[in-house]
């Protein structure tokens, strides 16, 4: 369990801010950042498998997907 008090403080304080310049911050804003610093932190984990070649593929940029469907 994660103590989500500073992070709600954040969004509340800059909601306005960012909402004006047409953007939302959620928690999945932060989530994703995670997701990106984690993947850059340990580059093993941003990689893909080529069954083809028979190889593992680091990837050297990082993209994170998120979809709301």
């Amino acid at each position: 369990m994660a103590d989500m008090t500073k992070l709600e403080a954040f969004q509340k304080k800059h909601k306005a801010e960012i909402a004006a310049k047409g953007g939302k911050l959620s928690h999945t804003v932060f989530a994703s950042e995670g997701d990106r610093y984690c993947a850059e932190s340990v580059s093993k984990i941003n990689g893909s498998i080529d069954t083809a070649a028979g190889e593992i593929v680091l990837k050297h940029y990082y993209h994170i997907g998120c979809s709301s469907h």
